[in-house]
């Protein structure tokens, strides 16, 4: 139950090897708050329903095969650990240090 688990968390460093999707899926628009979570994707099943919810919630994602910047397309969603990881946060852009 990640939704439970993210009560008063404002960050998430996230590698559960292929469930990724149905964790992000479990979680409303209200339960993101301040949470901000970096994790991979590890199939292009997880990607594609990744990018679904996050675009319903109104989620942003950034990405780090794109320098990390906000994913627009399902294209630019990594679809394993070679591509790199995700940034996922409601805010409009992403904060370094």
């Amino acid at each position: 139950a990640l939704r439970e688990a993210i009560i008063g968390v404002d960050f998430v460093k996230m590698d559960i090897e292929g469930n990724e999707a149905k964790a992000i899926c479990s979680i409303s628009s209200s339960d993101w708050g301040d949470l901000e979570m970096m994790l991979e994707v590890g199939s292009e099943k997880n990607a594609i329903e990744i990018f679904e919810h996050t675009q319903q919630i109104g989620l942003n994602v950034f990405t780090q095969q794109k320098g990390w910047t906000k994913a627009e397309t399902l294209s630019d969603i990594p679809t394993s650990y070679y591509e790199g990881s995700l940034f996922l946060t409601k805010k409009p852009l992403i904060f370094w240090g």
